[in-house]
């Protein structure tokens, strides 16, 4: 009996999986497929941090913000210490900010520091160097002379 219940919970585990990946597809063109895509997911395997995310994610486009701060807190409930470390950034990212609107300063400057803390060590907060300006300039001058170019060659093929 352990043995069946161990194999149904990889399918389940299995099944969460690929209704993300299919979610992730449907956000393309469908955002309600993909929020239900992510439910599924959820229902189907209740510790599937990306999925709980997504979920969130999606939720607070649509503006269903009581929906996408519950799932939020679902993220930070179920995420285990050293794991899924973008997704609780993530979820206490938007949860200060909806909790500073609701009056929660306090409680919202926390999530928002420990939000912080993460971005700031993957360095998404530090500013560019010089290196990687000019890197950007080189690639923005590239660019601009392929769109000339094409626009070039585009009325010499009219005359």
């Amino acid at each position: 009996k352990t043995k069946n219940i161990s194999q149904r919970n990889i399918l389940f585990k299995d099944a969460s999986h690929y209704a993300c990946c299919f979610g992730t597809l449907a956000e393309i063109n469908n955002p309600t497929l993909a929020v239900s895509s992510f439910e599924l997911a959820v229902e189907t395997y209740p510790e599937n941090i990306l999925a709980w995310s997504r979920c969130a994610d999606l939720y607070r486009q649509a503006g269903l913000d009581e929906k996408a701060n519950w799932a939020y807190r679902q993220v930070l409930i179920s995420a285990k210490n050293n794991e899924n470390i973008s997704q609780k950034a993530n979820a206490r990212k938007h949860l200060s900010q909806y909790l500073y609107i609701q009056g929660e300063s306090s409680q919202a400057a926390d999530l928002y520091l420990e939000s912080k803390n993460y971005y700031d060590s993957i360095g998404i907060n530090r500013p560019l160097d010089r290196k990687e300006l000019e890197i950007i300039a080189l690639l923005d001058n590239t660019a601009n002379d392929s769109i000339l170019h094409s626009v070039l060659h585009q009325k010499q093929q009219i005359l």
